[in-house]
């Protein structure tokens, strides 16, 4: 999916500082309005596909296909809801920078550590009783607002610094 993105974006952006800068405060903006968005002051759109993968694939093909087949449906990260506005901002990133080796290394760490965290969590309740389970599934149900938080302090942060680094936007001289 990385590597989709940063070629899209070596072929359609322009390699000029001006519009480098304008992509990149862009960004800068959008992320810090993805931030209000996380902690709750506005709502903006979030793109996304709602519907599943299929529960009938469980059913239908022995457990690695099932996985497989989970894998490249919800593993691209944008064939699934997205809950929060990371996503777009990484791939709106990714598409700016306009390089595919980088987008596909970054987009490949960012799914690993999506990954990872789903991983973590399956592995802590593996062996857990159904009161147990159904506790620490409601622990980290009662975290979402929390974690949102977190989210925006990042989101801003990204905005900001994105903001601060990037070019200085050059105007043509016209007045000759």
């Amino acid at each position: 999916m990385g590597f989709v993105v940063g070629i899209f974006g070596h072929w359609l952006i322009p390699v000029t500082v001006g519009h480098s800068a304008l992509l990149f405060g862009g960004l800068g903006i959008l992320s810090t309005a993805y931030a209000f968005d996380e902690i709750g002051i506005f709502r903006l759109p979030h793109p996304q596909r709602v519907a599943q993968v299929p529960a009938s694939w469980r059913g239908l093909f022995p457990p690695h296909v099932t996985a497989l087949l989970y894998g490249l449906g919800l593993g691209v990260g944008i064939a699934t809801r997205i809950v929060t506005g990371a996503l777009y901002i990484v791939l709106i990133g990714l598409f700016a920078y306009g390089s595919p080796f980088y987008a596909a290394m970054s987009f490949g760490l960012f799914g690993f550590g999506r990954g990872a965290s789903v991983l973590l969590v399956g592995w802590y309740i593996r062996n857990l009783h159904s009161d147990e389970l159904h506790r620490a599934v409601q622990w980290l149900t009662d975290q979402e607002d929390r974690i949102h938080d977190l989210m925006g302090i990042i989101l801003v942060q990204v905005g900001l610094n994105t903001l601060m680094v990037m070019p200085p936007v050059v105007c043509p001289d016209t007045s000759t």
